[in-house]
C-alpha cells in the first residue's frame, strides 16, 4: 500500500470518488455526526487535524471505460477514480458538511465570495459536481446499484435526477441517517456569521487531513474490505454476507455475464432487506416480535439466525456441525454460514454452486417480508384475522420479559420466535396447525409472565422447582431438530406440556411461599392485568357486532404501549371521600389495599380519563359528566349496565365474570375457588 497525508481539498479536487456496492449505507448516528462537529469546531485554525485513514482501491480500466458520464473528467482532466474501501463514513460526513455550508452561505450571504475569493460555483464545481454538455458528473458517489444513490442525490444534494434515469428514492435507515447528518449541519451553520462559516469551510478543506492508502492490487479486496471495516463501527453478519457473496461470484467458474446477473440479483435482494429492516426500525417501540434490538445490527442480525434456522438445504449441513459440537448457539450458526458455508473453498471446490448461491439470495428476499409482516401482524393481508390476533399478543407478552433476568435465564422462550418463523415459512403448517399452536404459545406465555411477577419469600431456589414450566422451555429450545417437522405431533405434544402448566397454575402449585403482597394486580402485575383488560374490550367489540370489528380491534391494540388507554381503579387508590368510607370503611387499611389493587377492582378506561375520574364516587363515575362510564368504551359502558353500585360484593361478583372470561380466552380454568381469589388478589 502507499500512504501519505492529504488534506480534503486534494482528496476531492484531484480523485473520482464511488462508495462501491459491497459497501454498506450511511451507519453514523447522531452521537457520531456531533462529535465530527465538535473536533472540527475544536481545530485550531493554525495547526492540522489527524481524521483517520481513507484506503482506496483503483478501479480498473475496464470497468470506467463503461462510466459514460464520468469517463471524460478520468481522460480529459486527468482525475483520478478510486472505490473506497475504508473511511466512508468520515468521507461522507465531510461531503455532507461542505455542501451544507455551500447552501447556508448561498441562502444567507449570496453576495459574499468565500475561502478568501471563491464563488460558491467554484467551490461546488471544484469539489461536488462538475458539467459538460448539460451533464452534470458527481466527484463522490454512490454506485449506481446502491439504493441510498437517488436519495443521496434528491436529497442531500438538492439535485434533479439526471435525464434518462430511472432513480427512485428509497427510504430506509440509511437514508435516515443521511438525513438527520444534514438537518445536525444545517441548523449548526445557520447559527454561524459569515466569518465564522468561513473559517468552518476552511478548516474542513485545509486543516483536516486524511492518511490516504491505495490498496496494492495484489490485495484480495474483499478480504481486505472484512478486516478494515470490523474496525471502527463493526459491521453486521448481514453487511458481512453480502461482501462475503459479491466476493464468491467473482470465483464462480461461469461466464461474465452470468457473474453480473448473480452481482445485480445480490444487489437487489440486499436493497430489499435494508429498505425493510430500515422500516421496521422506525417502526420499532420495544421489542419486536421476531427481533431482539433497536439497533440497526440487531435486527440485521437477528433476521439472519431465523433465516438461516428455517433454510431447509443448510439444514443437514448445520445439524451435522452441531452433533460434531462445533454450532453452541444461534448466533454461532451466523459465523458458521460465513466461516464454513459461504467460503472460497467451497466455490473453488465446488461443493457450492452458482445456484445454490441463487437459492440463498431468493430465500432471503422471500424471508424479509414474511419477517416484517410478522413483527406487524395486523397488517400482514395473508393471514386470517385470528392469527394477528394471536402474533400480537405474543409479541406483547415476549415484550414483557426485559426485567426479571433470573427468571428468563432459568425459563428461557426465545427459541419461540424461530418456531413463529418456521410455522409461516412452511407450506407444510395449515392455518388450523398454526392457529392451534400459537393458541398454546399465548397461554403458556401469559401464565409465564404472571408468575415471573410473583415474590418468593428467601431466594430464587423455588423457581427450580417449576417442572412445568421447564418442560415449556425445553419443548421451545428442541424445535426443528430434524429437516422435515411433522406440525400436528409437535401441537400434541405441546398441548400435552401445556395443560399440566394450566393444571399446576390453576392448583396454585407455583403459589406456595410467595410473600402477601404478591398478588396486588396493579403493583405487581400490571402488565398482565393490562393484557386481560385489552383482550376483555377486544372481545366485547367482537360480540356489538360492529362491522369494522377488525379494524377498531387493531387500532386498540397498536395502543398497548402507549398510554392512551388507562387502568382505572373503580375503588380509587386514594378514596378518601364519604361514599367510599360508607362503602369499605369498616375495613382494615390491608383489606382495603387488597379490594383496590386486585383484578375485579380495574378497568379498561379511554383516553386519559383517569385523572378527571380520580376519587369521585362510583355514581358520579358511572353516570355523571361527559367522561362518565356511560359515555365510555365497551368495557366502561358494561360496567355501568352491571353494575348500579360499587362495593365488596360487586368486586367479588365481577371477578366471577373474569374468572369465565379467561376460561373461555385462555383454557385456564380455575375450580378451586380460593386459589382463583389467590391469583386476582382477594385472598
Amino acid at each position: 500500500m502507499l500512504g501519505n497525508l492529504e488534506t480534503l481539498d486534494v482528496i476531492l479536487r484531484e480523485n473520482l470518488l464511488r462508495i462501491p456496492d459491497y459497501q454498506r449505507g450511511y451507519s453514523w448516528k447522531n452521537k457520531e455526526i456531533q462529535d465530527f462537529w465538535e473536533d472540527i469546531e475544536l481545530i485550531d485554525e493554525h495547526r492540522n487535524h489527524y481524521a483517520g485513514v481513507l484506503t482506496f482501491e483503483q478501479v480498473d480500466s475496464k470497468i470506467y471505460s463503461n462510466w459514460n458520464k464520468e469517463k471524460w473528467l478520468i481522460t480529459e482532466r486527468r482525475m483520478k477514480p478510486f472505490y473506497i474501501v475504508d473511511g466512508q463514513q468520515r468521507l461522507t460526513t465531510a461531503v455532507i458538511l461542505l455542501v451544507t455550508i455551500l447552501e447556508v452561505a448561498k441562502e444567507y450571504h449570496t453576495d459574499k465570495k468565500l475561502d478568501t475569493n471563491r464563488t460558491i460555483e467554484s467551490i461546488y464545481s471544484d469539489y461536488i459536481a462538475q458539467e459538460k454538455d448539460g451533464n452534470k458528473t458527481y466527484k463522490f458517489l454512490y454506485d449506481n446499484t446502491s439504493d441510498s444513490l437517488a436519495f443521496y442525490i434528491k436529497e442531500i444534494l438538492k439535485d434533479d435526477f439526471p435525464v434518462n434515469t430511472d432513480f427512485v428514492v428509497e427510504e430506509n435507515q440509511y437514508s435516515n441517517n443521511l438525513k438527520d447528518a444534514k438537518e445536525f449541519f444545517t441548523i449548526q451553520c445557520k447559527k454561524l456569521s459569515f466569518e465564522n462559516l468561513d473559517k468552518l469551510l476552511k478548516k474542513l478543506l485545509y486543516n483536516i487531513v486524511f492518511n490516504k492508502y491505495i490498496i496494492d492490487e495484489e490485495l484480495d479486496i474483499f478480504v481486505t474490505f472484512e478486516t478494515m471495516n470490523n474496525r471502527g463501527k463493526p459491521l453486521s453478519k448481514l453487511e458481512l454476507l453480502k461482501n462475503r457473496l459479491i466476493y464468491l461470484t467473482m470465483l464462480l467458474q461461469t461466464n461474465d455475464s452470468a457473474k453480473a446477473n448473480l452481482r445485480e440479483q445480490i444487489n437487489e435482494c440486499w436493497k430489499k432487506l435494508y429498505r425493510y429492516l430500515g422500516l421496521e426500525e422506525l417502526n420499532y417501540t420495544n421489542d419486536t416480535l421476531l427481533g431482539t434490538s433497536i439497533f440497526r445490527r440487531g435486527l440485521d442480525d437477528s433476521f439472519l439466525v431465523q433465516q438461516i434456522d428455517c433454510y431447509k438445504p443448510l439444514k443437514k449441513y448445520i445439524s451435522a456441525k452441531e452433533e460434531e459440537g462445533k454450532i453452541q448457539n444461534s448466533n454461532s450458526k451466523v459465523d458458521f454460514l460465513l466461516d464454513n458455508y459461504f467460503t472460497a473453498s467451497n466455490v473453488i471446490n465446488k461443493v457450492i454452486s452458482i445456484n445454490d448461491i441463487r437459492s440463498y439470495i431468493d430465500d432471503l428476499a422471500n424471508k424479509i417480508t414474511l419477517w416484517v409482516w410478522l413483527n406487524n401482524p395486523f397488517q400482514y393481508s395473508a393471514i386470517s384475522f385470528e392469527e394477528a390476533k394471536l402474533l400480537n399478543g405474543i409479541k406483547i407478552l415476549l415484550n414483557s420479559r426485559k426485567n426479571n433476568f433470573i427468571f428468563n435465564a432459568i425459563f428461557p422462550v426465545d427459541s419461540l420466535k424461530r418456531i413463529i418463523f418456521s410455522l409461516y415459512g412452511d407450506e407444510n403448517c395449515d392455518e388450523k396447525k398454526r392457529i392451534a399452536i400459537l393458541q398454546q404459545f399465548e397461554s403458556a406465555l401469559l401464565i409465564r409472565l404472571f408468575l415471573s411477577n410473583l415474590k418468593y419469600k428467601g431466594n430464587y431456589d423455588k423457581m427450580f422447582s417449576f417442572i412445568e414450566l421447564s418442560e415449556f422451555s425445553i419443548q421451545l429450545r428442541d424445535f426443528g431438530e430434524n429437516e422435515e417437522y411433522d406440525y400436528l405431533d409437535y401441537l400434541n405434544k405441546l398441548r400435552i406440556t401445556v395443560n399440566k402448566l394450566k393444571q399446576a397454575f390453576v392448583t396454585g402449585k407455583f403459589f406456595n411461599n410467595t410473600k402477601v403482597d404478591s398478588f396486588y394486580f396493579y403493583k405487581n402485575n400490571k402488565r398482565v392485568a393490562k393484557y386481560i383488560l385489552y383482550n376483555l374490550e377486544a372481545y366485547l367489540i367482537e360480540e356489538a357486532r360492529d362491522p369494522e370489528y377488525e379494524k377498531k380491534i387493531s387500532e386498540l391494540f397498536s395502543h398497548f404501549e402507549s398510554d392512551f388507554y388507562n387502568i382505572e381503579h373503580i375503588y380509587p387508590k386514594a378514596g378518601r371521600n364519604t361514599y367510599w368510607d360508607r362503602q369499605f370503611g369498616d375495613f382494615t387499611d390491608k383489606e382495603k389495599n387488597k379490594f383496590k389493587h386486585s383484578l375485579p377492582n380495574l378497568l379498561l378506561i379511554g383516553k386519559k380519563k383517569n385523572g378527571y375520574l380520580a376519587d369521585k364516587s362510583y355514581p358520579d363515575k358511572r353516570k355523571k359528566g361527559d367522561c362518565c362510564y356511560e359515555f365510555g368504551i365497551l368495557s366502561e359502558r358494561k360496567l355501568a349496565r352491571d353494575f348500579e353500585d360499587w362495593t365488596v360484593e360487586s368486586i367479588y361478583q365481577r371477578s366471577e365474570s373474569l374468572k369465565k372470561y379467561i376460561n373461555r380466552r385462555w383454557g385456564i380454568a380455575f375450580a378451586n375457588n380460593d386459589i382463583f381469589k389467590q391469583f386476582i388478589g382477594l385472598k
